[in-house]
């Protein structure tokens, strides 16, 4: 990274901004949690090993008994943690706006999230309920932070620049999470010439924890506040968070672009985040894929995410957000349908590499057009606000799908029928993102700033 001044003004290009690289590089932290804890390690450990795996845990409620698989309850404490973030998002955001402290309440929510990432450490086979609460807490920091850190995008980025800052912040992301699940493999598995012995499970997550809070620092260090005086006591701030909140329900209506695409984003974002949660659990569970096979799986998505997020951002540019994220969109169906009829040319796990690399050339892409595309529908003003609800959404997918393909899972039996379920999730979202109009959308935004 070439040296950079104390201070630069907006106009200096992006990579010589201290600002522009604390973003990114909180990005890189919080990938470490989402790729290790999310999607690699810790979903299986939970699903296959705390949970009992397809025989489940046996439950008696009321006298009625039954069993549920541990992939399921992996989904549902998901599904828990994220409803939580989705009911208090607005607040928070409006909260945020009105005190102007985005980064006070990111370092807030990492710190939870930190700190109950690193207590995993103490879950062992069986333990699912401690567990899962552990879990669903971890997942309440890291999600109820996302939305701040949207937010703060609006700060650092002039609009022409959001869609490369954005999709940069993603690559650097899954480069960085690649970093550390290679960190992960060489715990679990070192190779004979370190001369050292093999980790637990449970210290990739303290490992976690340890990356996440020192990527923090950058941000906390590079990324100023502005210096304003707030005379109201914490009830005066309260109030009129609810009367900011309440004036963004009423406003929204004057940008309805922004709640056509918000729309399209739930439910595209569903299959995203279920793919994403899935993954993993369906190589082991289905395909019988070892543990080192599945981190080097998930090693080429995360460098094929680092370089289709770089090179699609900057196409984003070009063409358009709009236009990327339709065609990352077509590609999620493409990958819906050949992972439920995998062994179709060749056999299942090479076919299963196949479709990683596909999926990992656009997961960063449609993630990162997707928030540039919300930057510009929204007021600069009340970026903390409007990236709330777009939190909410995010959230609700986040909740809504898992629950549906583990709902699927349960009632099938099936880890390749419950697939299926994601493709009418890209085909609706995808349906509804072509009647968003871009310029609309970007005007309107403009006219509500000075309104």
């Amino acid at each position: 990274m070439p040296t950079l001044p104390a201070t630069a003004p907006i106009d200096t290009p992006p990579l010589r901004r201290k600002d522009v690289w604390g973003w990114v590089f909180y990005d890189v932290g919080n990938h470490g949690y989402a790729t290790t804890i999310l999607a690699v390690i810790f979903n299986r450990y939970y699903a296959l090993q705390v949970a009992g795996g397809e025989t489940g845990i046996a439950m008696d409620w009321f006298g009625l008994q039954f069993s549920i698989p541990g992939a399921t309850l992996f989904t549902y404490f998901v599904s828990i943690s994220t409803f939580i973030v989705m009911l208090f998002s607005p607040v928070t955001g409006a909260m945020a706006d009105h005190t102007q402290r985005k980064k006070s309440f990111l370092m807030f929510s990492t710190v939870i999230g930190v700190a109950c990432t690193a207590m995993l450490w103490f879950v062992g086979k069986g333990d699912w309920l401690f567990g899962g609460i552990v879990f669903a807490l971890a997942n309440l920091g890291f999600n109820a932070g996302l939305a701040f850190y949207d937010a703060i995008l609006k700060d650092i980025a002039k609009p022409e620049e959001t869609g490369w800052i954005s999709g940069f912040g993603w690559g650097i992301g899954y480069f960085g999470g690649g970093i550390l699940l290679l960190i992960n493999m060489i715990m679990l598995q070192p190779p004979k010439i370190l001369g050292i012995q093999p980790f637990q499970v449970q210290d990739t997550f303290a490992a976690v924890a340890i990356w996440w809070f020192l990527f923090s620092i950058p941000m906390i260090l590079w990324v100023k506040e502005p210096a304003i005086s707030i005379k109201s006591g914490l009830q005066g701030i309260g109030s009129d968070s609810f009367r900011r909140l309440k004036r963004t329900l009423k406003d929204a209506r004057k940008l309805p672009d922004l709640l056509r695409f918000l729309l399209a984003f739930f439910f595209f974002n569903n299959g995203v985040q279920t793919v994403i949660l899935m993954a993993a659990i369906f190589g082991e569970a289905e395909l019988k894929m070892n543990s080192s096979s599945l981190i080097l799986f998930f090693l080429m998505i995360q460098f094929c995410g680092f370089a289709g997020s770089l090179t699609l951002g900057k196409l984003s540019d070009k063409i358009g957000d709009k236009t990327v994220l339709l065609i990352t969109l077509v590609i999620w169906c493409i990958v819906c349908i050949w992972s439920c009829l995998l062994g179709l040319f060749t056999d299942p796990v090479t076919e299963f590499w196949m479709v990683g690399i596909l999926a990992g050339l656009i997961l960063g892409a449609s993630q990162s057009s997707a928030r540039s595309l919300f930057a510009r529908f929204t007021p600069v003003s009340r970026a903390a606000e409007f990236f709330g609800f777009y939190s909410v959404q995010a959230r609700l997918s986040t909740l809504l799908g898992p629950m549906v393909y583990g709902t699927m899972l349960w009632i099938t039996g099936s880890i390749r029928y419950a697939i299926l379920c994601l493709l009418v999730f890209f085909v609706v979202g995808g349906v509804l993102l072509l009647k968003v109009n871009v310029s609309r959308g970007n005007k309107q935004a403009l006219e509500a700033e000075f309104e």
